[in-house]
C-alpha cells in the first residue's frame, strides 16, 4: 500500500529537518553547558564595553595616519590642527586660516613676492647716498663763530673747519701736570688719523698771556706735531674762554661771573666736533675707556655726508666739490 503525503508547495522537505537539528542542538547546548552560555554572553557584552571605551580614550579631534605619505594631505592635517586651535583660543572674527595661506595659488604667490621686493626697493631708493640709516651721536652744542691764531700766526676761524671733524682741548705750555699727559694721549688721536683728509685738532691755551705764538710753535714741534693737522692757537683770554664754555661745554659758565684776569680754566677734557660745527661728545682725555670711545665716535663722524661750504686752498667755497 502506498500511502502519498502531501508537502507544501515551494518548501524543500530537507530544511525543515535541518532546521529542527540546529534548534535541537542550541536547546541541548543551553541545557548541557548554562554556564559556558552565560560566560560567553558576558565576554562579549564586556568586549563591546571595552571597544567602546577605548574609541572614546583613543579620540582625536583630528586623526593623522602614519602611513600617509602625500605631502598635501600632512600639510592639511597640521594646518587644520593649528586652524583649529588658533581660531578657538586666540583668532579674532575674520581669521584667514592657514591652509589658505598656504594653498594660495602662484599667482597670488608672485604678486605678494613681488610687492615685498618693490617695497625693498623703495627704501633702499630712498636712503641710498644718505647715512640716514647710521647710528647718529646726539647734538650737545653748536660751536659759535671764532678767530684765533695759530703757531704759524696765521688766523683760524670756524670757516676754514667747516667740514672737518676736530678734536678741541684747552692746555697751556708751562703746565706740569694733566697737561702733558692729554697731549701724550693726542699725539695718539694725530698719529691715528694722520691720513684723513677731514681731521684736525684745534689745541686751545689757557694762557695766552705767556703762550705767544713763538711760544706755542716751539711746544708744536716738540710734539712733532703736523701744522696742516694739529693747530695750536692762542688769542684773547676772553674769546677763548668764551669759546671753552659757551661753544665745547668744556668748563662751567658760571666760573665767569669772577673779572676774567681772576679766572683760570684747567681742564682734561676733550671736546669732538662734527662737519657741521655741531658738539657730538666730551671725554675725559686721561681715560683709556674714554679715549677709547672717542677713536670709534670720530670714525663715525668721519662717514657722515656733509653738503656745506668749505675752505679750500684760502678760499671758502660754497660748493662742496
Amino acid at each position: 500500500m502506498v500511502f502519498l503525503v502531501a508537502m507544501p508547495q515551494g518548501r524543500d522537505p530537507n530544511t525543515k529537518g535541518k532546521s529542527q537539528q540546529q534548534q535541537f542542538k542550541k536547546g541541548v547546548v543551553n541545557q548541557v553547558h548554562p554556564k559556558k552560555r552565560q560566560a560567553a554572553d558576558e565576554q562579549r557584552h564586556q568586549g563591546t564595553m571595552d571597544g567602546a571605551g577605548n574609541r572614546c580614550r583613543n579620540t582625536q579631534p583630528f586623526p593623522i595616519d602614519s602611513k600617509i605619505h602625500s605631502r598635501r594631505q600632512r600639510y592639511f592635517i597640521c594646518n587644520s590642527v593649528a586652524k583649529d586651535s588658533i581660531e578657538r583660543w586666540f583668532a579674532p572674527k575674520g581669521f584667514v586660516p592657514l591652509q589658505s595661506i598656504c594653498y594660495m595659488s602662484k599667482k597670488l604667490w608672485f604678486y605678494l613676492i613681488f610687492f615685498v621686493f618693490l617695497l625693498g626697493f623703495f627704501y633702499l631708493a630712498l636712503f641710498w647716498g644718505t647715512d640716514l640709516w647710521r647710528k647718529k651721536l646726539p647734538t650737545l652744542n653748536d660751536v659759535k663763530p671764532f678767530a684765533f691764531i695759530s703757531q704759524n700766526g696765521d688766523t683760524i676761524t670756524h670757516e676754514q673747519v667747516a667740514g672737518k671733524v676736530y678734536v678741541a682741548e684747552f692746555f697751556f705750555t708751562t703746565c706740569k701736570g694733566i697737561c702733558p699727559k692729554m697731549n701724550h694721549n693726542m699725539v695718539g688721536i694725530a698719529e691715528t688719523f694722520k691720513d684723513e683728509s677731514d681731521f684736525v685738532i684745534l689745541s686751545h691755551t689757557v694762557n695766552p698771556e705767556t703762550d705767544s705764538v713763538p711760544r706755542m710753535k716751539r711746544y708744536a714741534d716738540s710734539l712733532q706735531a703736523d701744522p696742516k693737522k694739529w693747530l695750536f692757537l692762542t688769542g684773547s683770554k676772553k674769546d677763548l674762554y668764551e669759546a671753552a664754555r659757551r661753544s665745547y661745554l668744556l668748563d662751567d659758565p658760571n666760573n665767569s661771573v669772577q673779572k676774567i684776569e681772576e679766572q683760570f680754566i684747567h681742564t682734561q677734557f676733550f671736546a669732538l666736533v662734527d662737519k657741521k660745527g655741531g658738539v657730538r661728545g666730551i671725554y675725559d682725555g686721561l681715560e683709556k675707556k674714554e679715549l677709547d670711545k672717542l677713536y670709534q665716535d670720530i670714525r663715525l663722524l668721519l662717514k657722515e655726508t656733509y653738503n656745506g661750504p668749505r675752505f679750500v686752498n684760502g678760499i671758502f667755497q660754497t660748493s662742496p666739490n
